[in-house]
Parts: structure tokens; C-alpha cells; sequence
């Protein structure tokens, strides 16, 4: 959103000499000031050396703007004229710029800003306006969405006439366009949700050469979902002609082709959306007949621009066909033409009649859209590079070869109008231009040059020279950029209370209530009428919604009566404000006159949450500043101030009490990137403590998260993402300097098991006698508590006290597995891996009849919990119903307790009731080789009675318990205290020690049954086969032939794969689009820039999945082969494999930056004390 500009240009020309050539806005805006006569102290700190730059916001419209000079020369931003800014509903268009990053958007947004004034001509496509922070002028991105206001004369084309009256007048209207231009990289996404939430319509911009990106995709979904209606630019056209070398016809099909992909994408979207969608038929059909109306782009309708900002220059058919029409070029009515304009079709001038045009050849001619719209700018662009070959300037237009020989360089050579070429240029240009002048010559535009001393004029004026000035210089005369998009944009798109009523019903909806009284619902009722009409009138409700914080200086903010400094704070260090973006969408939204009521996102009135209440500021988005006003009506956008203190990333603002915050969206990414910043010295601890909270309130993206060992977790979406918010929080949002600390990027891993090898046989794994697992046998992990009493997945773990036992199992659960389970019906493709789930469990007697559905109804009988990570809870059906809960009758309370020392069973001495317990012990061992099922006729209870009471205390007591338990252990796994992923846990036995009695001998408690059974899920998974799963990120880039060897090479070593690598039609560009691992994707885009001598483009990384990493961390060669491929273990104290262990590494590394105990660390395992004897010398 806006903030501060830093980048100070020069001083435009026409601020040097404003008494030179006329203005060409000079209808559209009062006369410039001399920089000299400029002495507004705010605008001066803006950074900018020559404050012209700075003041001429909302300069367009004369008196009404608000922005009036006086009669020393200053600017007077006075309040009630700045609310004359802010028309009504109607007159006003809400829009967003979107599009996959380099595709243009704020080079367009330059454009749009110069046509009122606010920067130079020469200036525009070049400065990056909006990019008013340095790093984003450093790096060449755009970071943080950027608002500004702007007025556009809008000439409504005629529709219709019957006699002497006009049924739709034409008469100019005077709007205002909130823009915003938003961030293209997936780092900012955050920032296009929040620019989609505030606008009704988003400007698409679409590279004409490189076509729709991945980027590009998801724009357009989340744009759907935001239900705004687009508009699309087709951007660098001119790279047709200059880089691919296509003539107009080519050209035509090429641009045709595109708008076709980009309507099947669309219809797709729409389609997926509509067979999902439940309600009344009839409302849906309707429905979709909107959304396919608004989706649909048709050069006819005029919601396609061919563009090319860079040069300034765009135009939409119906413009254009108003031009052709206008200047008797083709005598046909607009309506009718552009129905030719742009389509198989081609005129014929001899006869003035539009026939077929046949694309296959058959016939001579182009169709009209390459001869009336692309060929004159073809031979515009010739035209000037001949111009500079003749003066022997090297043409820095074509890159394809054309248009290069140039003749000796002649001392100060310049173009000029009269140069060899420039007659082209000039006869080209009397050809359908869409110039405002030329379309509506009741109007004061710009005017095309007819001869070469009017062009010459221009040039002179604009001091324009090089090739690039001079195809500006013309290209915004002959086809201005600006009108075409504005004036789409003010015809296409809907007013906000158009967007509320027919589009935007879901999004700008409010919450419903839940247990509210009648007259709070009544009055609730009011507030969504008010709102779903965009009621401005007053007394209507004012409703509000902040969908951002933006952050700004006291500098950048107009208001005499903005609140002091408190007593004691430094204005250099506490000079820093937080302000919330908004959106008025009922009523008008004052100043400090009314107490509004703050709606969090998580409000409910049912569960008690209180409504805090605020005075507020209202400003206005003049670009970098903001302009104090006493009201905001409804279908604006303002910048709100003293919500800081509310610690509410969105809120929803209304003057009465009985209101429900917006309903609003999530954001679709999370993210990837975690650091833990502290600072130096303890004492900044709270400064910075204060910062990072700013900083998550100013970028809804950015999440903070203390943990308990006091690590302060800073997640961003990416590499990029966090170095900005980094230095945002150095020099931004703390309040004072603070040295701070910032650790590696950490890696978020999950721990999950693998299958053993004679696991599907259910009889012969559980009688397997092998020894346990490496891993349970090596420090740290051997010492796990409880761990003798677990093997090969099963664990009888005890609770404290002894008086109690529950025995389990841990399992993997595949992901299709996981997901039948979720749904409760067989996923295509789960099929084999539900039949070995049930194989491994044993849920029938003969394993020849296992199908899939009735294996997953077994699973389902028996399921307890489920959770959103891919792990669950199973108990058993003879725990459940009661046949393996055993009550132990003891003297001492406690159950029975395997020893290693205890004689075996098949001794002659031994005697079966000997040991108290055993016999229960024996039971449940027989009940757990039954797997799941179940048989009524086997109850081997020692006392009915006795065991109803373990049932009873299992059911109601232990339970409960041992499902937190089992939450609890899946929130940390053994191997480095990561999140379990993929196990599923098997409850199968329970025994309870009783008194002589039959009641419970010790007292067992929720907190023991959880500490036990989460040591014995640990036990289980530290005695199976080990893995680790990592995530994956899905990475697409562009990259030449020549880059290719260097990105495999790259890629290869990072364990990256490639998935796709497509050639970009009509380029030597291939689209790559690959997965690499989280934990090797730091640093990717340096070494892919290093590597391939930048010929491969930064890559966009977003979360894909996650994935088995299919290495045994704790593997270590076993035969006389493997030792000589691999080696044996290192003898220097190391118990690990002492291997390039990729797993190993992963494990090691998390357990260091937890501090936890690393087995490489341990030097010493078992030593004696040994003396060493000198002698005295």
C-alpha cells in the first residue's frame, strides 16, 4: 500500500520552462507551478529533491481536486476540496493491477499516473512511480502494494440514436479510479489477496510474447474467487515486431491464440467452480451466466487492451473502430465494426465491403486487425530505427537482425522530423489513431501531428532524441496507453454498488450470527441492506472494512491536528505510524466524531467476546501522502489511523453495535521460510519484541511465534520476502536500533516409519524373535524411557505406579489410505495399499476374502481419531467391547512386569500362578494375535466383575486420556522432536491392577495415561524402520538453450527433478517447471544466476508436497560387499554411520538447533580412568 517515496527524480522539463509550449493535459488540469515557488515543507521531505514530483496528486481537475495553488505559490491540501475528490458511487472505479512478475504492471501504473500529471513524460515507463521504497528500486520488483487516486475524463461511446435525441448520452464524465498496483512475485502474495479484497475490478496484464505463466494462473483463480471482473492487457505487442520479427498477420493470429487460451483457462475455472456449487438451480444457471459474461474476454466488448507500456501506446477495438469511422477511413458505424475489427475478416477498400478472410492463404490480403491496427505501428517502429540507421546510430529496437546497418556516425547525431525515415512515421500516424482528440473532438486532447514541424515541435518540447524517447513521444499521441485502459476499465468495470449487488455478494458479505436476539437481528438486517446497496446517504449505517496495515512516517501524513508525540519519546526514532487501508462500504466514515465498534475476524457474540471501541482519522492515498478529510463516503478508499493498538490483522468498523465482521478470505499460501531472531542485548528484548508485532500486523503474511524455550520464530514466503521484512524491521518497526541476531533458515522436516520386510504376514511378525532395531540400541535414542519394553513396532508401556498397562502398535498409514479414512469411501488408487493396511492388521481371519471396501469398513468401526497431518488413532475392537481389558488382582497394586531375570515359561518349576498378573499377561497376548477381530465366544476373564470395572475405568476415565495422549505425541517424534506424519497408531490391550475388592488399587489419573502412552508411541516408532518427510517446493523459471546444461547440473545436486520443460512459442525460451526439497532450495537463485551466467531467470518457488525421503538414517553396511562400496563405521568415537547419511544430516541438524543431546557429539561411550606418570626433573 502506499508509503514514503524515496527515489527522487529530476524535475521535468515543463517545470523548468512552464511558460514553454502548451501543456498537453492543459484542459485536464490548472497550470504547473515553477519548482521555485514550491515551499510545502511536507512535500520536500518526501525525499525528492525537486517537489513538482510529489505535488501534482489529484492535480486533474482543477478547482474541485482540492489541491489549489495560492497566491504565493504553495499548495493548500484544504479538507472539505479534498472531499470533493470523493464523488459518488457511480463515478467510481475500485481496480488492481495483476500479472506474473516482468509482465509489466508497474510500468503500466507509471502511465496511468503520468496522463494526471504527477510525473514527467520522459519519465514514465522508466521511474517506477509506485516502487517508492529503495529495495524495490534496487531489485526491480515490486514489494508492497501501492494505492493512488487518479481522475479520467470518460467519454461513454454512443449507443444509439432516434431523431434528434441520443438514447445513451455521451456526455463526458468526470470519474475517480482508486489503483492499486500490486506485487507479481509469489514472496508478496499476500499483498495481491488484500489488493483483490479492497477493488472490484483487476486490470490482467499479459506478456504477449511469453503468454500465461504459472503465476498468471493462479492470479486468475484467486481472482475468480475474490469474484472481481477483469480486464485484460495484452502488454509488449511492440516485441512481436522487435524481438520475434512476426509480420501484423502473424502478429494477428498470435494475439488471437492467446486471448483464446486465456478464455479456456477461464471457462475451466468456471466450469470446476459451477459443479461444485449447491443452491437452487435456476439462481446457479444465473449465476454462471455472469460470471461467464464477465470472464469471457472479446476484443468487441472492449475489455481487451493491446498495449505496450513501455512506449506508452494501447488501444481496444471499439477505440479504434471509433477512430476508423471518425476519419471516414471505413465508412461503418462503431457498433457494426467492430464486429469485423477483430476477426477473420478483411475490407476491401475498392469496393468498401468486409469479406472472409481465409487464414490458410486462398486469397490476397490481411485481416482487418493486422492492416487498420498493427501495421501502422509496425511501419511506425521501421520507420524511426531507419531514421537512426541513416544517422548512423546503431537501431536499439530490433533484436532480430532487422534494421541494424547503420551508416557512418556523423558528430552529435539526432533524430530529428525531417530525417530519412520520419515521412514513414508521419504518414503512418494519420491512420487510426485513438487519440482523444481524434474520437471526440468536442474534447481538449492531445493532438497527432500532421507534418514534420509538429512533430518536430513535440520533440523539441519533450527533448526527445534517442530512438526509445521518440517512439514515445509519438506512440502517446497516436495511441495513447492511458485513455484505452481507463476508459476500459470505467466501461467494464462495475461502480462498487454495481460489484456489491450483482457480483461481489459473497465476498462484501457479512458473517452471519449465531444466537443473536430479534432486535440485534433486525438491526443487523439494516446494516446488510445498507451495505448491499452501498448506501452513502446519512444516516445510513457506516460500515467499514481495514483489509491491511500500511506503515508511513509523521512527515507523510497532512494533518495539523494529527496527535503529538508523548512525553519522552524521540521524534527521530518514534517517527514511524501504522495505518489500515480500508474500504467504506455503507455510510461515510468520519473523524474523530463517532465511536466505532472493532469486529475482529474470530468475532462471536455466542461466545462472549467483547466489541472495543475507537476514534478514528480518515486520510486519503495521494500516492506517497496522506491528506487529512472530516468523512470518506461509501465505495472509497482511505487510510485509517489509531487501530494500531487493536494487534487485528483485518477489521470491520461499524457505528452500531449489532453489526458482524466481513467475511473476508484466507491467504492460500503459508509460510516456508523460518528464522529465530533475538536480539544482542537483553535490553532491546522489548523494543524488538514490540517491532516484530508491528511487522506481522503490516504484512499479513508474515507470522510470529514464540516458542517455550523463548526462540521468537519469524515465518515469511520466501527468501526474498524475508530479507525485506528483515530490514523493515530494523529501520522500520522498532523503536529504536536494535542489534539484532538472525539464524539459519529453518527446516521444517515430519518423522514417519516404513513398513518391515515380513510385515504383511500377521502370525510370523509377531512371533519374530529378531533382534532390535540399530537406532534403539545407539545413544541418544537409547534412551528413551520405556524402550525395553518395546520391539519391532509394539510397545506395553506402564503408567506411573505401575498400576495400570496399555499395550499398542504403530503402523505407517499411506497418504491414500489416510485420505479413504478422511472421505469414508476407496480412493482410486488406494486399492493395494488398503488390502496391505488390513493384511498388516489382521481385520479378517482369511486373508484370501480381504477386499478394499470391506477392509476400510473395518478400519472405519475401529477408527477413534483422525487428524489433519495424516495420522490415526485405531482401537481395536477387543478393547473397545471389552475382551482384552484385564483387571489384575494384586496384593501390591501394581500389574505384571516382564524381567529380564524371570524364569521362562516352559520351565519345570515353573508354576503358572506363581507371578500375580501373568495369567492376565497371557490373556491379552493371546487377544492381540486376533488383530481386529472380533470373537464373542473367547472371553478368557479371570472375574467378570473384576474386569467391568477396568472397562468401566477404560471407557470413562483413560480413554479420553489417551487421545490427548496420542495428540500430544504426534505434535514431537523421537528421532529430532519433528511432527509425526503417515503412522497410525493401534490401541490393542489394556490391564488395571485391582484390590481384593474388585475396585481400582491406585489412583490413575488423565496426566498419567498421557505421559504413557505418549512414551510408549515414541517406543514404538524408535523400534521400526526410521524416516524422515520433508517438503517440496514447485519451482518454475525461464531458461535458454544455452542455460539448460547449468540448471540440470544445479538442480541434480539440490536432488531436484524436473517435471515439465516446454519451449515458449515464437522465443529460444523453455518454460522449466521442477520440485526441489525445502532443505535445498536456500540460496538457489544465486547459484542458477552464477552458474548459467544469468541466462536461466530467478525462479518462483511456492509449497507443493510432501514427500518420503526413502533413506535409512542409521544404516551401516553389514556385509563384506557393502564395506567395500561404502566403508566401514569411522573408529573415532562417532556411533553413527559415519556416512554421506543425507537423513542423518537432516536429524542432526534439527536436534543441534533444538539443543538437544546429538549422537556425533557424544566422544566418549566407555573409557577408564587412565594415569600418567612424569618425572620430576
Amino acid at each position: 500500500m502506499p508509503r514514503r517515496a524515496t527515489h527522487a527524480p529530476a524535475p521535468c522539463r515543463d517545470c523548468r520552462d512552464a511558460a514553454a509550449a502548451p501543456d498537453r493535459h492543459i484542459a485536464r488540469k490548472p497550470p504547473k507551478l515553477n519548482c521555485n515557488q514550491i515551499k510545502s515543507t511536507a512535500i520536500r521531505q518526501a525525499g525528492s529533491k525537486w517537489p513538482c514530483h510529489g505535488i501534482r496528486l489529484y492535480c486533474v481537475g482543477g478547482d474541485a481536486t482540492g489541491a489549489l495553488p495560492l497566491h504565493d505559490g504553495t499548495v493548500d491540501y484544504h479538507t472539505n476540496k479534498a472531499e470533493a475528490m470523493l464523488p459518488h458511487p457511480e463515478s467510481t472505479r475500485l481496480v488492481t493491477i495483476i500479472a506474473h512478475v516482468d509482465h509489466g504492471k508497474t510500468t503500466l501504473a507509471d502511465n496511468l499516473v503520468e496522463s494526471n500529471g504527477i510525473i514527467s513524460e520522459r519519465l514514465a515507463g522508466t521511474l517506477r512511480y509506485l516502487d517508492s521504497d529503495a529495495e524495490e528500486q534496487r531489485r526491480g520488483i515490486t514489494m508492497r502494494a501501492s494505492a493512488i487516486g487518479l481522475r479520467h475524463l470518460y467519454n461513454p461511446p454512443k449507443l444509439a440514436q432516434k431523431g434528434n435525441q441520443v438514447s445513451n448520452p455521451s456526455e463526458p464524465r468526470q470519474m475517480v479510479v482508486h489503483l492499486i498496483d500490486s506485487p507479481g512475485h509469489v514472496d508478496f502474495s499476500a499483498e495481491v489477496t488484500s489488493s483483490l479484497l479492497l477493488c472490484d475490478s483487476a486490470i490482467l496484464v499479459v506478456d504477449a510474447v511469453e503468454g500465461l505463466c504459472a503465476r498468471t494462473h493462479s492470479l486468475v483463480r484467486e481472482a475468480y474467487m475474490h469474484q472481481l471482473v477483469p480486464v485484460l492487457v495484452i502488454n509488449k505487442v511492440d516485441r512481436l515486431c522487435t524481438e520475434l520479427g512476426l509480420d501484423p498477420t502473424e502478429s494477428y493470429v498470435r494475439l488471437r491464440e492467446l486471448i483464446e487460451s486465456m478464455n479456456a483457462v477461464c471457462a475451466s475455472m468456471i466450469n470446476s467452480a459451477t459443479l461444485g456449487r449447491d443452491g437452487d438451480s435456476v439462481a446457479c444457471d444465473e449465476r454462471r451466466e455472469v460470471e461467464e459474461m464477465a470472464w469471457n474476454f472479446d476484443p468487441v466488448r472492449g475489455n481487451v487492451v493491446f498495449a505496450s507500456a513501455l512506449h506508452g501506446w494501447g488501444f481496444t477495438v471499439p477505440t479504434l473502430a471509433r477512430s476508423l469511422f471518425k476519419t471516414k477511413t471505413i465508412p461503418m458505424k462503431p457498433p457494426m465494426l467492430r464486429q469485423y475489427l477483430f476477426g477473420d475478416f478483411k475490407y476491401n477498400g475498392e469496393s468498401g465491403k468486409v469479406l472472409k478472410w481465409k487464414p490458410s492463404g486462398g486469397g490476397s490480403g490481411e485481416p482487418m486487425f493486422a492492416e487498420f491496427a498493427l501495421a501502422p505501428l509496425w511501419e511506425i517502429y521501421e520507420g524511426i530505427s531507419q531514421a537512426a540507421s541513416s544517422v548512423g546510430m546503431k537501431s536499439e529496437l530490433f533484436n532480430n537482425g532487422m534494421q541494424n546497418s547503420a551508416n557512418k556516425k556523423t558528430e552529435h547525431a539526432k533524430i530529428v522530423a525531417t530525417t530519412s525515415g520520419m515521412t514513414r512515421v508521419i504518414t503512418s500516424i494519420q491512420l487510426g489513431s485513438t487519440a482523444l482528440s481524434v474520437i471526440s473532438p468536442q474534447s481538449n486532447g492531445n493532438s497527432v501531428p500532421k507534418n514534420s514541424y509538429e512533430l518536430q515541435q513535440i520533440l523539441s518540447r519533450i527533448g526527445a532524441g534517442s530512438e526509445s524517447s521518440i517512439v514515445s513521444a509519438v506512440m502517446r499521441r497516436y495511441r495513447p496507453l492511458s485513455d484505452s485502459v481507463l476508459d476500459a476499465v470505467c466501461e467494464t468495470g462495475p461502480s462498487p454498488a454495481d460489484a456489491i449487488k450483482n457480483y461481489r455478494t459473497k465476498t462484501l458479505a457479512l458473517q452471519s450470527p449465531v444466537g443473536e436476539s430479534r432486535v440485534a437481528l433486525d438491526e443487523l438486517e439494516r446494516i446488510q441492506q445498507a451495505v448491499r446497496e452501498c448506501d452513502s446517504r446519512e444516516g445510513a449505517p457506516t460500515v467499514a472494512h481495514v483489509c491491511k496495515f500500511a506503515p508511513t512516517t509523521r512527515a507523510s501524513v497532512n494533518d495539523p491536528e494529527l496527535p503529538a508525540l508523548q512525553s519522552g519519546e524521540d521524534p527521530s526514532t518514534n517517527n514511524n505510524m501504522l495505518l489500515g487501508i480500508a474500504r467504506v462500504l455503507s455510510g461515510n466514515l468520519r473523524t474523530e466524531d463517532v465511536d466505532y465498534h472493532m469486529f475482529g475476524p474470530r468475532y462471536c457474540e455466542s461466545e462472549g467476546h467483547g466489541v472495543p471501541t475507537q476514534r478514528i482519522r480518515c486520510y486519503l492515498l495521494m500516492g506517497a501522502e496522506f491528506v487529512k478529510v472530516d468523512s470518506v463516503p461509501a465505495g472509497h478508499i482511505c487510510a485509517i489511523y489509531n487501530l494500531e493498538e487493536l494487534h487485528l490483522k483485518t477489521v470491520t468498523l461499524c457505528d452500531r453495535r449489532n453489526c458482524m465482521p466481513l467475511r473476508g478470505f484466507e491467504f492460500g499460501l503459508q509460510p516456508l521460510v523460518k528464522v529465530n531472531v533475538e536480539a544482542v542485548s537483553a535490553a532491546d528484548t522489548h523494543a524488538l519484541e514490540r517491532g516484530l508485532l508491528k511487522l506481522s500486523l503490516a504484512d499479513s503474511s508474515v507470522e510470529v511465534t514464540a516458542t517455550a524455550k523463548g526462540e521468537r520464530i519469524l515465518a515469511c514466503l520466501g527468501e526474498i520476502h524475508l530479507e525485506q521484512a528483515i530490514l523493515e524491521l530494523q529501520n522500520t518497526y522498532c523503536e529504536r536500533v536494535v542489534k539484532m541476531r538472525v539464524s539459519d533458515p529453518i527446516t521444517a522436516f515430519c518423522e514417519t516409519t516404513d513398513w518391515f520386510t515380513n510385515e504383511g504376514d500377521f502370525e510370523s511378525f509377531l512371533d519374530d524373535k529378531r533382534p532390535p532395531l540399530r537406532q534403539a540400541t545407539i545413544p541418544p535414542y537409547c534412551d528413551e524411557e520405556g524402550l525395553a519394553y518395546a520391539n519391532r513396532g509394539r510397545c506395553r508401556t506402564l503408567l506411573s505406579g505401575r498400576g495400570a498397562a496399555i499395550s499398542m502398535r504403530a503402523i505407517p498409514l499411506p497418504r491414500k489410505v489416510y485420505d479413504c479414512l478422511r472421505n469414508k469411501h476407496v480412493v482410486e488408487g488406494s486399492e493395494d495399499e488398503l488390502i496391505a493396511v488390513a493384511k498388516a492388521l489382521r481385520c479378517f481371519e482369511d486373508e484370501s476374502l480381504t477386499q478394499p471396501e470391506s477392509a476400510l469398513g473395518v478400519l472405519l468401526k475401529s477408527l477413534d481419531d483422525i487428524d489433519d497431518n495424516g495420522n490415526a488413532l485405531i482401537e481395536c475392537s477387543l478393547l473397545s467391547t471389552g475382551y482384552s481389558v484385564k483387571s489384575v488382582k494384586s496384593t501390591n497394586g501394581e500389574v505384571y512386569m516382564t524381567r529380564k531375570d524371570q524364569k521362562k515359561e516352559n520351565d519345570d518349576d515353573f508354576k503358572e500362578n506363581s507371578i500375580e498378573g501373568l495369567q492376565e499377561y497371557q490373556s491379552t497376548r493371546k487377544m492381540i494375535r486376533k488383530g481386529l477381530i472380533i470373537a464373542n465366544d473367547d472371553h478368557d476373564a479371570v472375574s467378570f466383575s473384576a474386569d467391568s470395572v477396568a472397562l468401566e475405568k477404560w471407557s470413562h476415565d483413560m480413554r479420553g486420556s489417551a487421545l490427548a495422549g496420542f495428540q500430544l505425541a504426534m505434535r514431537a517424534g523421537p528421532l529430532c522432536e519433528e511432527p509425526v506424519r503417515g503412522v497410525a497408531v493401534v490401541l490393542e490391550a489394556c490391564e488395571i491392577a485391582v484390590d481384593e475388592n474388585g475396585k481400582v488399587a491406585k489412583e490413575i489419573t488423565g496426566g498419567m495415561t498421557v505421559a504413557a502412552l505418549r512414551q510408549g508411541i515414541r517406543c514404538c516408532l524408535l523400534t521400526r524402520p526410521a524416516r524422515l518427510v520433508e517438503g517440496h517446493l514447485r519451482l518454475t523459471l525461464h531458461s535458454s538453450l544455452s542455460g539448460l546444461g547449468s540448471l540440470h547440473a544445479v538442480l541434480s545436486k539440490r536432488r531436484g527433478k524436473v517435471i515439465t520443460d516446454d519451449m515458449v512459442d515464437g522465443t529460444d525460451l523453455i518454460q522449466v517447471t521442477a520440485t526441489i526439497p525445502q532443505a535445498e532450495s536456500f540460496g538457489l537463485a544465486p547459484e542458477l544466476l552464477k552458474k548459467s551466467s544469468g541466462e536461466v531467470t530467478a525462479p518462483e518457488l511456492v509449497f507443493s508436497h510432501f514427500d518420503f525421503l526413502d533413506e535409512d538414517p542409521f544404516w551401516v553396511p553389514q556385509t563384506q560387499e557393502e564395506r567395500e562400496d561404502f566403508g566401514s563405521n569411522l573408529e573415532t568415537g562417532d556411533s553413527s554411520t559415519g556416512l554421506n547419511n543425507t537423513a542423518l544430516k537432516y536429524i542432526r541438524m534439527v536436534r543441534n538447533r533444538k539443543g538437544l543431546l546429538v549422537d556425533s557429539s557424544k566422544i566418549v561411550v566407555a573409557a577408564e580412568k587412565q594415569r600418567t606418570l612424569s618425572r620430576k626433573k
